[in-house]
């Protein structure tokens, strides 16, 4: 009797406290609700065009990334990143509108695998940030990063309004 009590006390603890983590993790779902929009770009600001070298790999702007893609360029965002770690990602570039192939703002957004692979990972992210705090921000929340960055320093402000609108999107205030 008391090992059937103690599987059902165990169950009962399961569920309650495992359930709604599990649930705690972002979906694809995400991304659609913080995404940059028109209504995000700057004045003077339009989404960059893609080179046609750069098209073998990023196909759109913005883009809901593949998984060659995912592979190609999740080492080169950040130093030592694991691709294999990346559930889903998208990015947008955001280029002056006198130079629409450029890469003045980039967004990514990145969802992981887990909030387990999200932590390992956003160490590395955040790592490489803090490295480039004139020209970067990160934020991340369970298993998803958005990384911003800029190329001028000058753009800096550009972007930390961008990331308080996608803490908005998130509720994360």
């Amino acid at each position: 009797m008391r090992k059937i009590t103690s599987s059902i006390i165990l169950f009962a603890a399961i569920c309650i406290i495992g359930f709604p983590l599990a649930g705690a993790e972002y979906r694809g779902e995400v991304i659609d609700a913080i995404r940059i929009t028109r209504d995000d770009i700057p004045a003077g600001f339009q989404y960059g065009t893609v080179p046609a070298f750069a098209r073998t790999v990023l196909k759109e702007n913005p883009w809901r990334m593949d998984k060659p893609a995912i592979k190609k360029l999740v080492p080169r965002i950040y130093p030592d990143g694991d691709p294999g770690s990346v559930a889903d990602m998208y990015i947008t570039i955001i280029a002056r509108t006198s130079q629409p192939t450029g890469d003045d703002i980039v967004c990514y957004v990145i969802l992981y695998n887990s909030a387990r692979s999200a932590q390992e990972e956003a160490k590395k992210l955040t790592g490489f940030s803090n490295l480039n705090r004139d020209r970067t921000i990160v934020i991340v929340h369970d298993n998803m990063a958005v990384f911003l960055l800029v190329d001028d320093v000058d753009n800096f402000p550009l972007i930390r309004d961008m990331a308080a609108r996608i803490k908005e999107k998130l509720k994360l205030g």
